[in-house]
């Protein structure tokens, strides 16, 4: 049920607050990376591309390299 709610808000932005990476962005992408790691569906490309801007930050490439 969140999903839906989650791509509207992203829909005319790249960002959840003030259109800037931030720590709601990191809680949500986590969700969603989690999500996609069991294999369920985001149900929206808005998401699928929201997602990817955030696994694509080099913070986040250099966590995959600590693991």
């Amino acid at each position: 049920r969140a999903a839906p709610v989650l791509a509207n808000a992203l829909r005319e932005r790249d960002y959840l607050v003030d259109d800037r990476f931030g720590v709601a962005d990191i809680l949500a992408g986590h969700t969603l990376n989690w999500a996609r790691g069991f294999d369920v569906p985001l149900g929206s490309a808005v998401l699928e591309r929201y997602l990817e801007r955030l696994t694509a930050r080099p913070a986040f490439r250099r966590t995959l390299e600590l693991a």
